[in-house]
């Protein structure tokens, strides 16, 4: 049963999740794995390419997913990183939760009443995905994640293993002869 490794440690943005998916169609297509093994770090980015990556990786047509934590995993990385149904982490490795900002730079700095409010629900739209997500693949709550997003937290792996973030913690190993691809998007 072949299986390709993957490593990414990158910030998550609409351009790296096109390069990334394309990335792993390629892996698939040239090596037909029945596992891809990803050790992945991100400080996350862009919710709405996070969740189309994490879809994506559920999507993938006979292929198991394997998620490693090599270092940590913030923000709607979490997303991507609960794609998967296998997941470790390795020692001393994080997991950062906060609640959504929006860039508005680029934007018309002065805004009314009803512009504040669209932002407002597009963030809580934005949380509310991330939450649905993460309680459907682990054991968070949602009040817990609200909470976490709330109050922007770090948690570490023991944290990590009883709420089935992960199934166990152990350090990454690729052995020998197996197919390893590291994708790195500037």
């Amino acid at each position: 049963m072949p299986t390709s490794y993957i490593n990414f440690t990158g910030k998550i943005t609409e351009e790296i999740a096109n390069k990334f998916m394309a990335a792993c169609a390629q892996v698939v297509n040239s090596d037909h794995p029945d596992c891809l093994y990803f050790l992945f770090s991100s400080p996350g980015g862009d919710v709405n390419a996070g969740v189309a990556i994490y879809n994506y990786l559920r999507a993938l047509p006979g292929t198991r997913i394997v998620m490693h934590n090599t270092g940590s995993i913030d923000s709607v990385a979490n997303v991507i990183f609960q794609a998967a149904e296998e997941r470790f982490a390795a020692p001393h490795s994080t997991f950062h939760f906060h609640g959504v900002a929006m860039n508005l730079a680029g934007t018309n700095p002065a805004l009314n009443h009803l512009q504040i409010k669209e932002l407002q629900s597009q963030i809580a739209s934005l949380e509310t995905k991330i939450a649905q997500i993460l309680a459907s693949r682990c054991q968070l709550t949602i009040p817990e994640l609200e909470n976490l997003f709330l109050y922007g937290k770090s948690v570490d792996t023991v944290f990590a293993l009883q709420k089935g973030i992960i199934q166990s913690v152990s350090q990454p190993s690729i052995p020998p002869n197996t197919k390893f691809y590291s994708l790195n998007f500037s």
